[in-house]
């Protein structure tokens, strides 16, 4: 490159592309017709990962030789082109295990007039292949969109954060109607790193029903395609669910009562996930609840922030303003004596003792 340098290199990606697949994918079809005659159903996963003319081709493809050009702009005719190649070979290679759906390419496209909406809900939560017999679905694609912090391509394409919230309202809508058994759409639920909104906190305490929260369950899951049980599913997800900036002590309050959320599970939930403290204390409005469950938040073992560093630290802090004893004197068993009187003596000893009972 650095030897021979081309001019256009976007569309020398794409000629070169376009050629290589018109010679290839027919072959690789032709490979694939045998090893299906001879009862293999998905011919990539063993049988073609040594083949010499399948490898070059996923060199070629939109993953290999497009993301090694040039940075510079591509035209709206260069993403037409782009998006024309990735999506034929999607569906050409429909028997493939691999992901040929890139989402920046797919909202591209949009972009430019040449896919639709389904076609981003595809890249987002679709399966990795149009073959039935491939049952290996990462959704990786689908958990980088779903962070507390904005992906880049939220920022670009801000249309995509819509579709985003479609996609979990509708995974969400199926899961939360699941039994014991998992649903086509555990795997996908347990992705999620975030949650926004008093609504999907209702949603999920509905769901949950009388069932108790799993303490120790985390936040969003990483590995591979572990289903999650029910009941621990729903208690990650109570985890990185938060409030909306718009979300308010009175409107959380009429939801929850609405939705007939008993009192216990509201200090429950308080206790499991510490952001929706001043939330709960709002709704069950006793004099002095908020600063007793962070005294117990603070003399437990678990600050209840699972394994979110900045929310942590940002707990840490709020701790240093209302006790004189260091997060590692806490954690080495102090108490603050003069906080506990001060806080069983505004709370009595009926409700101490219920909010106790809560973060059992």
């Amino acid at each position: 490159k650095d030897l021979y340098p081309v001019t256009h290199e976007h569309d020398f990606a794409l000629d070169v592309m376009e050629d290589q697949l018109a010679l290839m994918i027919p072959a690789i079809e032709t490979r694939f017709k045998t090893f299906l005659n001879q009862g293999e159903i998905v011919p990539d996963s063993e049988n073609l990962k040594h083949d010499p003319t399948y490898q070059r081709f996923l060199g070629l493809t939109p993953l290999g030789i497009t993301m090694n050009t040039s940075q510079a702009p591509k035209t709206k005719a260069q993403q037409i082109r782009e998006w024309q190649l990735t999506h034929t070979t999607y569906q050409r290679l429909w028997w493939s295990s691999q992901r040929w759906i890139v989402t920046q390419h797919v909202l591209a496209a949009l972009q430019a007039g040449v896919a639709n909406q389904t076609d981003v809900m595809d890249a987002l939560i679709g399966p990795n292949s149009l073959n039935p017999k491939v049952t290996v679905e990462s959704h990786n694609s689908f958990l980088a969109y779903t962070k507390r912090k904005p992906h880049p391509l939220v920022l670009e394409y801000p249309q995509l954060k819509d579709f985003i919230k479609q996609c979990v309202d509708r995974i969400l809508e199926i899961e939360l109607k699941r039994g014991d058994l998992a649903t086509v759409v555990t795997k996908a639920v347990g992705k999620l790193e975030y949650l926004e909104g008093t609504t999907y906190l209702v949603q999920l305490l509905q769901a949950l029903g009388r069932d108790n929260i799993v303490r120790g369950s985390g936040g969003y899951y990483y590995y591979g395609n572990y289903e999650k049980p029910r009941l621990e599913l729903f208690s990650s997800l109570l985890k990185v669910c938060y409030p909306a900036p718009t979300d308010t002590a009175k409107d959380f309050a009429k939801a929850v009562e609405k939705a007939g959320i008993p009192e216990q599970r509201l200090l429950e939930l308080g206790l499991f996930a510490p952001q929706w403290i001043p939330f709960v204390s709002g709704a069950i409005a006793w004099k002095g609840l908020d600063q007793a469950m962070y005294w117990l938040l603070a003399h437990t073992k678990e600050s209840g922030w699972g394994g979110n560093q900045q929310e942590l630290e940002g707990w840490k802090a709020e701790m240093a303003q209302l006790t004189p004893l260091t997060s590692q004197d806490l954690m080495d068993g102090a108490v603050d004596v003069a906080w506990f009187n001060k806080v069983y003596k505004d709370l009595g000893e009926t409700r101490w003792t219920q909010l106790y009972d809560a973060a059992k």
